[in-house]
């Protein structure tokens, strides 16, 4: 049998390495050199009495402010309807269910209420928004070019939730989406996750890429949870977006695929890494979880409009994951920061078994947080606990 040399040996060893995917490390420059200046306040809870074939946790919500209400309203996937509930009050006041119309749309993921008879539905299966009026479909806005086999390469899918809602600015509806999976290098400057819809003549134009500084290279992002996107509006009419591998937060104007980089993370926070697998699009499932609960990482970014505050959540790694652990086991905190973003302290709320912050929102009250209580056995009421900072 021949026999290779060192010589001969040290290319295979530069090809080897050359395929390895690298390994991207993003420290936390800031962690433990912050001053925490403000105090969590529990300042009240709401509870919402739910029927028989409603539960906690809805998918999604919107808050709705009319003449004579402000109206907390929320999807029921089950029966294809949308609750309205005075959010004072508590009160059930209707429901809009979209009946033998509904049939028409196969998942149900999102909405837009827009005045009392117009309405814009997420069809998650078909990937179309809905227009309704009068609770009647009046059009269909296609999301992607369905002639293309690889469109998920191309068009951003869309889990909307009441942290990443459908908004609404100059005339035109914003959906953020996202890729499901490692952004390929040549695709970094290419995919685009926003949609920005006219309302008025129906078309849909694509914006805003991926920051190269995390996710270019090739990097292991794999799974859909490193690659979510979040985000705020701010008063200038920014974008706000949190990514959940970053400590900064990315500033883009509209239209935009340039970004402003700002600080924004925990004093708590550790270096995050990416994915350890070198075959990134046959990573295990049970890899990708594990390396999102094992980790610190943000999520949503919420502008107090009432208290000129941001909010940025982050969900604290489980200690010595393991491929069992649950990302429920994951402890929320939430960064403060002033219009700015000049950061004034953080507070541990609590288990994400607990606390989803997916359902989370802005009133005048405070910061409103869904909570699920243990002792609520038979899932009788939507909860909210809600919160205000106050300095120290």
């Amino acid at each position: 049998m021949r026999k290779l040399s060192l010589t001969q040996l040290f290319p295979l060893f530069l090809m080897i390495a050359a395929c390895s995917q690298p390994i991207k490390e993003i420290k936390n420059p800031q962690k433990g050199k912050l001053l925490n200046r403000i105090s969590c306040v529990l300042k009240g809870e709401k509870q919402f009495l739910l029927d028989s074939i409603s539960a906690p946790r809805p998918s999604y919500m919107q808050i709705i402010q009319n003449q004579d209400h402000r109206l907390l309203t929320f999807l029921n996937e089950y029966n294809s309807s949308i609750y309205f509930y005075d959010y004072l009050t508590t009160r059930f006041i209707k429901k809009i269910d979209f009946g033998s119309e509904t049939n028409d749309i196969i998942k149900p993921a999102g909405y837009f209420i827009c005045g009392d008879d117009s309405l814009f539905m997420l069809d998650k299966a078909r990937m179309d928004l809905v227009v309704f009026n009068k609770n009647k479909i009046v059009q269909r806005i296609p999301l992607k070019d369905s002639r293309l086999k690889d469109w998920p390469n191309n068009y951003p899918q869309y889990l909307l939730s009441t942290v990443n809602p459908i908004s609404k600015i100059r005339g035109e509806l914003i959906l953020i989406g996202q890729l499901f999976w490692s952004i390929r290098q040549n695709d970094i400057t290419k995919f685009h996750f926003a949609a920005y819809i006219d309302i008025k003549q129906g078309k849909v134009k694509y914006y805003h890429t991926y920051p190269e500084q995390i996710y270019g290279n090739g990097v292991n992002w794999e799974g859909g949870l490193f690659t979510s996107v979040f985000y705020t509006i701010s008063p200038t009419g920014q974008l706000i977006l949190s990514f959940p591998p970053s400590h900064s937060l990315y500033l883009a104007n509209f239209y935009s695929n340039s970004y402003k980089s700002i600080y924004g993370g925990s004093n708590n926070a550790n270096t995050i890494y990416s994915i350890d697998y070198d075959d990134t699009r046959e990573t295990p499932n049970e890899l990708c979880s594990k390396s999102y609960i094992g980790q610190d990482v943000y999520c949503a970014i919420l502008y107090d409009s009432f208290r000129k505050l941001y909010y940025r959540f982050m969900l604290a790694g489980v200690p010595n994951s393991s491929i069992g652990n649950s990302k429920e086991k994951k402890v929320l905190s939430i960064i403060v920061m002033d219009k700015d973003f000049k950061y004034l302290g953080e507070s541990k709320i609590g288990p994400c078994g607990e606390w989803n912050w997916k359902n989370s929102f802005v009133t005048s009250e405070g910061l409103n947080i869904e909570y699920n209580t243990p002792k609520d056995f038979n899932e009788n009421y939507l909860t909210f606990k809600t919160f205000v900072f106050k300095k120290i």
